[in-house]
């Protein structure tokens, strides 16, 4: 990711696995003061 100019200084990492294959989790609203960038695989 450093190669590509992308940060790797993470605060948090969490993980979570969906069964369903529809399924996305992880993505809320977030208000403009205090926003985070996402990592979704």
């Amino acid at each position: 990711m450093a190669e590509e100019g992308l940060a790797t200084d993470f605060v948090q990492d969490n993980h979570s696995m969906s069964r369903g294959f529809d399924t996305v989790q992880g993505l809320r609203f977030q208000s403009p003061l205090q926003t985070q960038g996402k990592l979704v695989r």
